[in-house]
């Protein structure tokens, strides 16, 4: 039997367009805003990451939410996160690498699908949660809201934040137990 479409890209690693996105001003004041982990301008390649055996079990009081109009819905908790990379140094931005198992993957590509987010991603957010309290909120790049659409994502993205403390904070809250 050939490989899925899924392990083919999975092959190609994160070897796609640059997906970028606007910021969304997250809470406590943090701007924010999630591409793919190719998708931005780096001053270097993302690298430094936590195997999955460091984030396995990661708490499911942590969950990412997809919120727009006329819905409310949880995409992946901390259980879900295959991979936590350092915090990287962006030319305007620090990024934060994540990695989804591929469970979580075609989840999101079926709810991202179903909402509409390809058509509108403007019109949407991803919205982390700790403890059912909002930790930040991050906006969709158009790209990357296509791809998990039509189901050419890989489950590698980035969350997105103005300084280095605010992606070492939202590193430790994906990793805390």
């Amino acid at each position: 039997m050939p490989p899925s479409r899924r392990a083919t890209l999975g092959l190609l690693g994160s070897a796609t367009v640059a997906l970028l996105a606007g910021c969304t001003a997250g809470s406590g004041g943090t701007d924010a805003a999630v591409t793919s982990e190719s998708g931005a301008e780096t001053d270097s390649e993302p690298s430094g990451t936590t195997d999955a055996s460091e984030t396995a079990g990661a708490p499911a009081s942590v969950e990412m939410r997809l919120v727009g109009p006329e819905t409310e819905q949880v995409l992946f908790t901390g259980e879900d996160v295959a991979r936590v990379g350092e915090a990287q140094r962006y030319q305007t931005s620090y990024g934060l690498p994540i990695t989804l198992d591929d469970d979580a993957t075609e989840r999101i590509s079926d709810t991202v699908s179903a909402a509409g987010v390809d058509e509108n991603p403007e019109e949407f957010e991803f919205v982390l949660r700790r403890g059912g309290e909002e930790a930040n909120r991050f906006g969709i790049a158009q790209d990357l809201a296509t791809a998990m659409a039509e189901g050419e994502w890989d489950g590698e993205f980035v969350l997105t934040t103005e300084d280095e403390a605010a992606a070492e904070s939202l590193r430790e809250t994906l990793r805390s137990e």
